[in-house]
């Protein structure tokens, strides 16, 4: 998955399980991002306002606030 964008909104989805979910707004459309399993913080780090960029096939995410940059990878805690 690709996207890049503002983030508009960020909550726990109470009608999704509980789901993680943020909302970015690409400056074409808003894009919902759900993710259940990821550990790397990014979740909690992120607030409304931020800039974020993730490129297709990377784990990386770069979030910028008040012209820091911020690298979070994506990863998954699931078993082998």
């Amino acid at each position: 998955m690709q996207y890049k964008g503002i983030v508009k909104a960020r909550f726990i989805d109470n009608r999704n399980h509980l789901a993680p979910t943020i909302i970015v707004d690409s400056g074409h459309d808003s894009i919902t991002i759900t993710d259940y399993r990821d550990k790397s913080g990014l979740f909690e780090y992120l607030e409304k306002g931020d800039s974020i960029k993730k490129i297709n096939n990377s784990p990386i995410v770069i979030v910028k606030r008040n012209g820091t940059n911020l690298s979070f990878t994506i990863t998954y805690n699931c078993p082998d």
